[in-house]
């Protein structure tokens, strides 16, 4: 996405935006988290409303999270499950391109985006990203266990022990992390918990575009900004955990690359 103004103005908008999606090869399955743009919302990028103009979402279609996955020799049907981080159209656009795959969501994020209740919520909430066969799998964050100081966090049903989800509220009502232990350590994959690395590098350090829009898109500025502060020490203190973003190109492009 290159996002209005980032051209013009580059000190104060960001010039390009990633969706950062993770697919995780477990056993005899894929499971994605976040899923990004869907096909159809590369071929009609009007059906995400005026997002599309303010995010300046581009037409690439090969980067469709279900094109990339064929590419690397899969199958669209290998992915039993999707688990993104909240349902905003740029997390779950992908959700239609994986018809037999149950989607993770907790109940508030769910209610949230069914109910569309303010304007904010019809925006960043599309129906056409799901519809009555989609096959929702829905969790009560109210129970959990503690990791490395973050609260109720909870094991997926039916899904590798490897994987937790870890809330971190405030950019949407139920807006959660995912955490991935692998051979190498943990990753975490943030969301949308922040824009840019030097976030949680540098307190809260980021350009003045960033920081407008969060303050745009976040339903508790406050409360987002505290997960912020705890992510920065979480990665001081535990050199094993990678922490990444959604929409930081430089750190997806360091990842990918790895």
């Amino acid at each position: 996405m290159c996002p209005v103004g980032g051209k013009l103005f580059p000190n104060i908008f960001p010039q390009e935006i990633c969706c950062h999606v993770l697919l995780i090869e477990s056993d005899n399955r894929l499971i994605l988290v976040d899923t990004g743009l869907g096909l159809a919302d590369f071929q009609d990028p009007s059906r995400l409303g005026i997002m599309h103009y303010f995010l300046g979402i581009q037409g690439r279609i090969e980067e469709a999270a279900i094109n990339q996955i064929k590419k690397l020799g899969f199958s669209p049907s290998d992915v039993t499950d999707l688990i993104p981080t909240h349902l905003d159209l740029d997390h779950a656009g992908g959700i239609p391109d994986f018809t037999g795959a149950r989607v993770h969501t907790l109940q508030k994020e769910y209610d949230a985006a069914q109910k569309r209740g303010t304007f904010l919520h019809k925006h960043r909430y599309r129906k056409v990203h799901w519809n009555q066969d989609t096959k929702w799998k829905i969790h009560d964050e109210n129970y959990g266990e503690n990791w490395f100081g973050f609260q109720a966090v909870r094991q997926l049903e039916d899904l590798p022990p490897e994987i937790l989800l870890i809330p971190l509220f405030g950019h949407t009502q139920g807006h959660f992390g995912v955490a991935v232990k692998t051979e190498k350590g943990w990753l975490l994959h943030a969301g949308d918990a922040f824009y840019n690395e030097n976030e949680i590098l540098i307190d809260n350090k980021s350009i003045f575009g960033l920081k407008m829009f969060q303050r745009i898109v976040h339903e508790d500025h406050t409360r987002a900004i505290e997960n912020q502060k705890k992510l920065k020490d979480l990665r001081e203190q535990n050199a094993q955990i990678s922490v990444f973003c959604s929409h930081d190109p430089k750190q997806y492009k360091k990842l990918s690359t790895n």
